[in-house]
Formats: C-alpha cells, structure tokens, sequence
C-alpha cells in the first residue's frame, strides 16, 4: 500500500467514525455545550458526592505510607509492588514493568490514597499532590510521542487509532489520528500512542472513581486552592472518559463491564451536567443489572471460576446497590435475594481455616470480611457466632461446584472439619485455569491437595503453568493440558450429584480433548475418605495421567504405581492413597524448571515448591480407581472393597468402628 492510499483510507476511516459518534451526541472535539463556559473550583465543590464508591478504600493505607511515600515523589500502585520514584516529571511510558503494575499505574491508584490522606489528616498538601498527578496524567496523555513501532504491532497501531477517533472530549482527535496513520509510512516519524493500559477498562473506571475521590476530598478541604484552569481540564477528562466508557466498544461481557458501568453511573449521578441527555445514566445502570444477570449462575455464584472473583464482584455489587440507594434508585427488586444467595455461597466456600481456596485466579488468603451474614460469621468464627448453614455440603450445578464437609463443627474442633471442593464447568475464560474435574481437599487442620494460585498477570511460563491442568489435582491426556477458550464453553459439567447422611457423591464430565471424553466420580465417606473413579473413554489409544499437587507442609513421602502415603504438618496427620488398580507408570515433581511442574504460587511472583505425584494408564478406556484417607493421631482409614471393572455398584466400606457401609450408586448414573 502507498502512502498516499493509505492516508486516503486513514481519512475515509477516521471521518466515517467522527460522523457516526456525533450522530450518536459524542462530540470528538471538545466540551459539552451545557456544562458551563467557565469550569471553576467552586463548580465541583457543589456537586453531590454522597456515598461515592471510592475506588481505594479508607483501611487500604491506615498509617498513610503510600500518601507519605507521593509527597516524596514515590508512586505505589498497589501494596507489595515495587515503587516507582521519579525526580521532576512522572514517566507515564515507565518500561519493564507488569502487565498488572501498568494497569494500577494508569488508573491512579496514588491519587485514591492521596484524597483518602486529604480526608483522614485535612492536611492540603495531599489535594495538591494529587492534583499534580492529575494534571500530568492529562497532559501527557494528549502529547504523547513515542518511537514508530515495528512492523508486528500494526494491529496495535490500528487499535489506537480507532481508539483515538471514537474518544470524545479533549484534543482534535480525528486530526490526531490522521497524523498517527502518515506518521506510519515514513520510517523516521515518531508515532502518538498510548501507553500500556492508559485506555483498558479496568483502568479507565478505576481512574475515573479515584478522581472523583479526589473531586469529594477537595470539596471537603475549603482551605485548598487550585487553579481553574486545572478543573477545566478536569471537566475535560472526565467529559472523555464518560463518552469512552459509553461507547460499547469499550464495554466488556465481565466483572471489568461491571466496574466499566458504576464507573459511569457515578460520573452520570454526581456531575449530572455531563450527562447530555441522560444516556450515560441510563445506560450505565442498564449495563450493571445486565451483568449482575448474566455474570452469575442461577445459584448467584461468580462464573468467572475462581473464589476472589467471586467476593470481587460481590463487593462490586455491594457497591453499586448502596451508591445508588443514596440516589434514591434500587438496584434490585424488593424480593430479590442475589446478594443474600451471594453471600451463602461465600459461608460454604471458605475454608475450615478461614482461608480461601485457590481455585481459579485466587491467592491464598484469609477472608477477612463476614458481610454481616449469619452463616459466613459462623464460618470464620469456628462455629462459635452466627448461624450454622442448614447443610453440611451443597452442590451447584449450573456453576459448576461442589462443595463437600463432613459436617459443620463448633469450638476447637472446627479445624478438624474435613471439606472438598470440586470444579466442572467452562462458562467464562477471563480468570479460569484448566481445573475442570479437580477438587482441593482440606482436612485434621491441614491442606491436603491445594490448588497453583495465580502467579501473575504475565506472559511469563509461570503463569501459564498454574493456569495448566497440569497445575492442577485433575486429569491430563496425552501429557498435555487444554486451552483456556470461547471455544471450550458449554464443555464441562456436573452431570450426577446425590448428598446422603454418610457419604456424598459428585460426578463431572469434560470434552475438552478432541475426541475424548473424561469423567471423575468423587465419594466422599465421612468423616475422612474420598473415592476418586476416573475414565476416560475414546476412540483410539491415549496416555492418561492422573495428578495430584500435595500440600506444601507434605513430608515423608513414599510412593510406587500402587499408591502413596505421606504426612502433613507436625501434628500426625496421615495420607493413605491406594490405586484399586494400578497405574503402568508414576512420576514425581518438585520444583522442576524443565519443564516447570511441581510448584504453587501462594501469593503473587512467589513460587514455593510442593510434592507432585502423575499416575498413568494408557488405552481407549482408561479407569482409574483411588481411594484417599486422611487420619490423624490413633485413627484407622477404613477398608474399601468393589469391582473395579464395576466402581459405581456395590462400594463396600468396613469402617474402623466395625460397622460396615454399602453404597450402590449405579442406579442413579
């Protein structure tokens, strides 16, 4: 293509989205014509800001470190991040950081934490800091000018492009986009374009809630002063970032779409002149309900498939629905119960321990917030406060989990409970591993079989090995995991599920193998056994492996093609696992490198070593049977007898008391 041609096309592009967006009342090159001609301090100090939903909460700097550390020209996005210390200007293009520090670096997280320090101290010099901030932010992101990329990051280029035309507010964009385009074409030129995250969802909502943070703290302090040409660039932006956040383009079918619409909401509510004819209000209200709708299971669970998504978009939620209480407009019909029905859920999904299960894009981490809900404050409160829930295990078949106890204990013993939870469904990619059939089993106060944690937001092959099935206590074929994918939604399920007095039993399914269709029953035979029945049915021979991820306190570890046993923690806890028919093969990992196998990342880069056992069976149908037993000090595992050509019929259980179960699950497959 020419340069000539090209700029034509640039030109017919870029005119053809600035006509559209006008006709769609977003103006491309400036202000709105009601706010008025003259934006002054005064003008935002008269809003309303009640019951704003601040993006940086009050508690998430008590001691004001971070504010302290940005008087002194250091950046923190986020605790634990490294800090970014600049001299007379901030770097908004800063290189070699993670996906993750650019994304809180962009939203302006710093300035959440200034305004909360302007409220906590009444201190100004916060405000001024954070206005500093602000204003550099803003003009920088309108004088951007960055080394012409290489050829490979065209599509990039385009999306900026487009970006650029449809954003309405500050600047001559379509002008701008044109230059960025001819730019292109002569080698030499240096390009405009935004940096990493500037204009991602989460970050543009973020940053639009941590402004008008900042926009209530200064109506709270009279004593500070800021010039009125700051607060006309304010007016500006947020202008622009109100159109953005409307355009569907930048609407996304996640919890991002959700923090994208309150975000909007906000802006509509509190600095209504914005909102020209109201569409901003309206749909960003619209946009709420319709991801609370779609974003849950009918049981009201997250399908994002992962617990700290789960309490993200709960605490979203909560959010949105007492913002807009204050403006006199419900959220929610008077008997609807998706929050009480959220909330239920998080009782039976923390562990016995309090802490959280690290499934999906979950850290461990202790719950650290009971929501004013009976049965979650029994839950953390070891039984000893609120209300027990009325079922020791419940399952939830269109999320996708099962969640197993032997029963809800009170006191000291509550630590002993002993509790499974069990995932098989694909409904969202966004924050999902390639878990489905795996469970995590906690019991006698320890992790038994855990889960890989997140890692980090990267590219890095760490990352992509916790979100492997490898990673997880599930099943592989052919050594290799599965992709996380639109295209494997609808493939994975609960399909049997029946909870009886001494035992509970759960069976899920997958195809995401091509060609192959795997299958895990789970028996769980209180207080303390697991039977795991997998097959795997297909078409022609495959090598299925079997793999377990043990906890980190696991020690004294013996194994063979037979089973294995070790012991967890200090306080005599013992595993017992018995292969009913032997595996061909076994191999074990710990913390290997090449290639990367035998590792947890409890919290975000750390990686810590743990014990991991692969069992393999090759065939067109592969059974493995596998009992579990976890005992502590003087207990005795029971005895299973069955057919292993048979598992489902006639489960014979001797249990250490002499008293002797059946269990004949058959019938009900």
């Amino acid at each position: 293509m020419t340069k000539k041609a090209g700029i034509v096309i640039a030109i017919v592009l870029v005119a053809s989205l600035t006509v559209s967006l006008v006709a769609r009342g977003i103006d491309p090159t400036g202000q709105d014509p009601q706010i008025p001609e003259e934006i002054t301090g005064a003008w935002f100090r008269a809003a309303d800001y009640t019951g704003i939903m601040n993006r940086v909460a009050a508690g998430s700097d008590p001691d004001l470190f971070y504010a302290d550390q940005a008087l002194d020209n250091t950046i923190y996005v986020w605790p634990g991040f490294e800090p970014y210390r600049y001299e007379d200007e901030i770097d908004w293009q800063v290189g070699g950081k993670s996906n993750t520090w650019y994304l809180y670096f962009q939203s302006l997280r710093v300035v959440g934490y200034l305004a909360n320090a302007g409220e906590v101290s009444g201190d100004v010099r916060y405000l001024e800091k954070a206005a500093e901030i602000i204003e550099s932010w803003i003009d920088f992101h309108y004088q951007i000018r960055v080394p012409r990329p290489s050829v490979w990051n065209a599509l990039r280029l385009l999306r900026a492009v487009a970006g650029t035309a449809r954003t309405g507010g500050y600047g001559p964009y379509p002008e701008k986009a044109v230059e960025m385009i001819e730019a292109w074409f002569d080698p030499g030129a240096i390009i405009e374009m935004p940096p990493p995250y500037a204009w991602d969802d989460h970050a543009a909502a973020s940053r639009t809630r941590n402004v008008m943070h900042f926009l209530r703290a200064y109506q709270a302090l009279p004593e500070a002063e800021l010039p009125n040409s700051f607060f006309e660039k304010i007016a500006a932006m947020l202008y622009q970032h109100g159109n953005w956040l409307l355009d569907e383009r930048n609407y996304h079918p996640n919890n991002h779409g959700l923090m994208a619409s309150m975000a909007l909401t906000q802006i509509a509510l509190t600095l209504p002149e914005l909102d020209r004819d109201g569409s901003w209000k309206h749909t960003g209200i619209d946009r709420v309900r319709e991801r609370i709708e779609a974003d849950l299971s009918v049981e009201r669970v997250h399908l994002e498939h992962a617990a700290a998504y789960h309490l993200l978009f709960l605490n979203l939620v909560l959010q949105v629905d007492e913002y807009l209480d204050t403006r006199g407009v419900p959220l929610f019909e008077p008997d609807d119960e998706t929050v009480e029905e959220m909330k239920q859920y998080v009782a039976y999904m923390v562990k016995p321990d309090g802490r959280l299960p690290m499934i999906g894009d979950t850290s461990d981490g202790v719950l650290a917030r009971h929501y004013g809900h009976p049965w979650v404050i029994y839950s953390l409160s070891d039984g000893r406060q609120g209300t027990r829930p009325p079922a020791s295990s419940m399952v939830y078949p269109d999320a996708g989990v099962a969640i197993l106890r032997d029963e809800w204990r009170t006191g000291s013993d509550f630590a002993d409970t002993t509790y499974l939870m069990f995932q098989s469904k694909f409904l969202m990619p966004g924050h999902k591993h390639a878990d489905d059939l795996g469970f995590l089993l906690y019991s006698h106060g320890e992790d038994i079989f855990v889960g890989p944690g997140v890692y980090a937001y990267d590219r890095s092959e760490y990352r992509q090995y916790v979100r492997s099935a490898q990673a997880h206590n599930t099943l592989t074929v052919d050594g290799q995991s599965y992709a996380i994918s639109r295209d494997n939604i609808g493939k994975a399920g609960i399909t049997a599920h029946r909870m009886d007095e001494a035992f509970d039993f759960v069976q899920g399914s997958h195809t995401m193998y091509e060609g192959v269709t795997l299958k895990r029953g789970i028996v769980f035979i209180r207080p303390s056994t697991v039977l795991v029945i997998d097959e795997a049915v297909s078409g022609a021979d495959h090598s299925i492996q079997q793999i377990w991820n043990l906890s980190p306190a696991a020690h004294d570890l013996q194994f063979d093609k037979d089973g294995a046993s070790f012991l967890v923690g200090e306080n005599g806890v013992s595993v017992e696992m018995r292969q009913i028919s032997p595996a061909e093969d076994v191999n074990h990992y710990y913390g290997h490198e090449d290639p990367v196998r035998g590792f947890i990342s409890p919290r975000q880069w750390e990686l810590v070593p743990v014990h991991q056992l692969e069992f393999e069976r090759s065939g067109s149908g592969v059974v493995f049977v596998t009992q579990i037993s976890v005992t502590g000090p003087d207990e005795q595992a029971p005895t299973i007898e069955l057919d292993p050509d048979n598992p489902y019929r006639d489960i014979v259980v001797h249990q250490s008391d002499g008293t002797t179960l059946t269990i004949n699950l058959e019938p009900g497959l």
